[in-house]
């Protein structure tokens, strides 16, 4: 899965905030305008945002075919997006901070489920249009 991180806005024991990118490519842009930018501002927190399978260059498989289409779904995608701040949380500067998903639309959607479904970490969701 591909990512992006910005961490200038980020202080010792900060939050880590993690858009979930929905079904487009991700753009770094996004880091540096927007709500997420404005909340890591005001907290000093790290922002990540994901790229979702399959979409943008995260691509699992050269071809799009409909047999591989089978890992399309969004329980993937919350086990991509787990994997991703299990990865970031291991990391000595980020393992006690708090971390908060974000997402809107469909992103939003499991910016929610991952509250509810995966439960690695103490999380605080944040659902717009979900």
């Amino acid at each position: 899965m591909r990512y992006f991180e910005r961490l200038d806005t980020w202080e010792s024991k900060g939050p880590v905030y993690l858009f979930i990118n929905e079904e487009s490519r991700a753009d770094e842009t996004f880091l540096r305008t927007g709500l997420m930018s404005e909340l890591a501002q005001e907290t000093k927190g790290a922002m990540f945002l994901s790229e979702h399978r399959y979409y943008g260059e995260s691509k699992p498989f050269v071809n799009i075919t409909t047999e591989n289409l089978r890992f399309l779904s969004s329980r993937q995608a919350l086990a991509d997006v787990a994997g991703l701040l299990k990865q970031i949380k291991s990391s000595p500067e980020f393992n006690s901070s708090k971390v908060v998903v974000v997402g809107g639309s469909y992103g939003g959607n499991l910016a929610a489920w991952m509250r509810l479904i995966v439960h690695l970490f103490w999380q605080k969701p944040i659902s717009t249009r979900a």
